[in-house]
């Protein structure tokens, strides 16, 4: 029941999407990818049975949120993208060097070369139904372009949020292209508001070009609703990529992170973190494929779960033939911190070349009763020392790298998580 019912939200969205007033190039893209999606299945996602979830249901009621946008605006932000509603606030510095952002309307029609080969590029690496979909579907996002030769020193952040008066399912895509010898960090935020019964899809698609390096802080904040979440980067000769996930949604949510390593001396590394509370279900996919010679990936993940929530991690790493001189490490580690939660961590490691070093390691285990014990013994109540133990176990997957005050905003925001589910 549920799939037929999919189906026909589906098709009514496409249906009203090509009624759009859109160039015919971009209109063919939108076909193509929903031709490719019918004849592909869906993304697997291991120990996570989440088929059967309604992932394509629309919302039935429109409840305007008007307050959430005028909220925002308390938010230091520089792009903004809230349902149809774009704001851009960008430094001086930023606009001086060279910075382009494009809302998705507006790289239709100023940059229409680059966003249709960026397109057509995602459409043929597309392998998975939800995949194609997110092109076929897609009504908002983003374009970002960083010349060759400019670093930007400031922290370029994007604010992504459903509203709870959208009726379609949103599907955004964040494009990111780095030039050569380019340099940024990005801070993006993703989140829906509560009353949003809508399923969320989010596209983000990184193009890193020679010696080019990014930071990208992702902070997952979904509400109640199904989300899934694809992330994609293409590395070349010596760029530097590192990710930083941290998950902290309410709902039920399937989460994908790539990264290709297919030029000479690339690196990246993928840390995640997520909490799970309540009946959540999260499945993780994270993947570092080494395609270029002396490449490096590591993956590093850790989860706590509470109440009757189920988490897993899918750390999948494979070195191809001829990336001679890798180097890929991956650990995957859950806490539980619930009798009744659920959690999996799963290693894999695909090696097609002899000249290479990598290893995994996963654990899955309670909360240490010694450090309890040890932390109770100097006057600290269960709670506080459980919630001390919690986030120095999570803080290790918190890239040094990161500015100190993002860092704690981001301790802040999971340490709320912990108290409040």
């Amino acid at each position: 029941m549920v799939e037929k019912v999919e189906k026909q939200a589906l098709a009514t969205a496409m249906e009203r999407i090509l009624k759009r007033v859109e160039p015919q190039w971009l209109k063919e893209i939108r076909i193509q990818a929903w031709q490719r999606a019918n004849q592909l299945e869906l993304p697997r996602v291991d120990k996570i049975a989440y088929k059967d979830w309604p992932q394509f249901i629309t919302s039935k009621t429109i409840i305007k949120q008007q307050k959430d946008i005028d909220a925002q605006q308390q938010i230091e932000y520089q792009l903004s993208n809230y349902a149809d509603h774009y704001s851009k606030k960008l430094a001086k510095s930023m606009q001086e060097k060279g910075l382009k952002t494009y809302t998705f309307k507006e790289a239709i029609q100023l940059v229409p070369q680059i966003l249709k080969d960026q397109l057509i590029k995602m459409l043929k690496q597309a392998n998975t139904k939800t995949e194609a979909y997110q092109i076929a579907l897609m009504t908002s996002g983003w374009l970002i372009k960083v010349p060759d030769n400019v670093e930007i020193d400031e922290v370029l952040t994007i604010l992504t949020d459903q509203a709870s008066d959208q009726q379609t399912d949103y599907c955004n895509q964040t494009i990111v292209i780095l030039g050569k010898n380019s340099k940024l960090k990005i801070m993006h935020e993703i989140a829906s508001t509560p009353q949003s019964a809508s399923s969320t899809h989010i596209g983000v698609n990184i193009t890193l070009h020679a010696n080019a390096q990014l930071q990208y802080i992702g902070l997952d904040q979904l509400a109640s609703n199904f989300g899934y979440l694809k992330r994609t980067a293409h590395l070349a000769t010596a760029s530097q990529l590192n990710w930083q996930l941290v998950d902290l949604s309410k709902g039920n949510l399937i989460s994908e992170c790539t990264s290709h390593l297919i030029g000479a001396g690339s690196e990246s590394k993928i840390n995640v973190i997520s909490i799970t509370s309540q009946q959540q279900q999260h499945g993780f996919n994270t993947k570092l494929l080494n395609y270029g010679h002396h490449s490096k990936g590591e993956i590093n993940q850790r989860g706590v779960l509470l109440d009757a929530s189920k988490l897993v991690f899918n750390g999948i790493g494979k070195i191809y033939h001829g990336a001679h001189g890798t180097y890929a490490n991956q650990e995957n580690r859950l806490m539980m911190l619930s009798s009744h939660a659920s959690g999996d961590a799963n290693p894999i490691l695909l090696i097609e070349e002899n000249d290479v070093v990598a290893g995994h390691a996963a654990s899955v285990g309670q909360i240490d009763k010694q450090q309890l014990y040890y932390l109770m013994s100097r006057g600290l109540s269960k709670a506080m020392a459980q919630k001390l133990v919690v986030t120095g176990f999570l803080s290790k997957t918190i890239d040094s790298s990161i500015d100190q005050a993002l860092a704690q905003r981001i301790l802040g925001k999971i340490e709320e998580k912990l108290v409040n589910g």
